[in-house]
């Protein structure tokens, strides 16, 4: 979607979600399953808070542009 090059402090985008998680595995006995299953919670709630994370980072930076562009129009329009 953005053209513009990344840093290289910028964090890797994590668009796969979908690929298979190593820790699904069938363990043949209830407490097994059950945490499995915690763990895939686990694992969902923390790639919900990278794609939030990522989301503001990127606002931030268009932030930051829109900023810098106004200032350097005020500069040049003095």
């Amino acid at each position: 979607m953005n053209g513009e090059a990344s840093s290289s402090t910028a964090h890797p985008q994590y668009e796969n979600d979908s690929a298979p998680h190593p820790i699904e595995h069938a363990t043949g006995d209830e407490g097994g399953d059950r945490a499995t299953e915690e763990e895939i919670l686990g694992q969902r709630k923390i790639r919900a808070k990278r794609k939030r994370i990522d989301f503001l980072d990127g606002l931030l930076r268009e932030l930051d542009m829109m900023i810098f562009l106004e200032l350097i129009t005020i500069y040049y329009l003095e």
